[in-house]
C-alpha cells in the first residue's frame, strides 16, 4: 500500500500562528500591526490567513539571531552611551 501525503498548506489561521508561537490569537495580530510578525492576508474580507512561507522566513529570522555568535563589544558600546 502507498501512503499518499498531503501537499503542505500555504496558509495558516491566526489560532495557528497564535498556537504555533505560544500566545493569543489577539496578540498575534498586534505584533502583524506593529511590525513584528508578517502582516495577514485576506482570503475574504473576514477571513485573515498568514502566509505559511512568511511565518517559516521569520521563526528562521528569529532562530539565526539566538545561534548567531554574540558581539561582547555591543553590550558594553551600549552601556556606555547610557
Amino acid at each position: 500500500m502507498h501512503l499518499r501525503t498531503q501537499p503542505q498548506r500555504q496558509f495558516w489561521s491566526p489560532s495557528e500562528v497564535a498556537h504555533m508561537l505560544g500566545t493569543h490569537r489577539t496578540t498575534v495580530f498586534r505584533w502583524a500591526r506593529a511590525g513584528v510578525l508578517p502582516r495577514p492576508v485576506y482570503l475574504t474580507p473576514h477571513k485573515p490567513v498568514f502566509r505559511r512561507a512568511e511565518i517559516d522566513a521569520w521563526l528562521a529570522e528569529r532562530a539565526a539571531e539566538r545561534e548567531a555568535p554574540r558581539d561582547p563589544g555591543a553590550a558594553t558600546q551600549q552601556e556606555e552611551v547610557a
